[in-house]
């Protein structure tokens, strides 16, 4: 928090039998000091966002919004995967999702190799990211990124 916002909290808060050096330290350690001033003097009010948003090749669904962190939940419909270690003698093509598991091997297994598979192919994901990525992710949806 700048000396300046310091400055207008005890002049704001100066008239009140209140501790403004707690006060100001409480403010500091909320994880976002600007939303804790905002909400204390009454001003805050939550971005609008967009219901839908595209991230890393997919169309996503608003979900929630933490303003301490300025984050945003969404879920999208893609592939879920899962990784394993396999027998490097094994050709990962013969792994499906139903048998994959069968042919898991230790991680210190000298003879291992990592690989991915997918396990569903329309599965709903969850997943944050910040307000601005959620809002650039906006543009590229409406066509204004580039």
């Amino acid at each position: 928090m700048t000396p300046a916002v310091k400055k207008i909290i005890k002049a704001y808060f100066g008239k009140t039998e209140i501790d403004i050096n707690g006060l100001i330290e409480i403010i500091e350690k909320t994880g976002n000091a600007d939303v804790a001033l905002e909400m204390l003097l009454g001003t805050y009010e939550q971005p609008e966002i967009p219901n839908e948003s595209f991230i890393s090749v997919h169309k996503c669904t608003f979900g929630s919004f933490d303003k301490w962190t300025n984050n945003v939940s969404y879920t999208y419909v893609g592939p879920e995967y899962d990784h394993i270690y396999i027998n490097k003698d094994v050709d990962p093509k013969s792994l499906t999702p139903e048998n994959y598991k069968e042919y898991q091997v230790r991680y210190d297994d000298p003879t291992r190799k990592l690989v991915w598979i997918m396990i569903k192919a329309d599965a709903e994901q969850k997943q944050s990211c910040s307000l601005t990525e959620w809002m650039a992710g906006v543009d590229t949806l409406n066509g204004k990124a580039f």
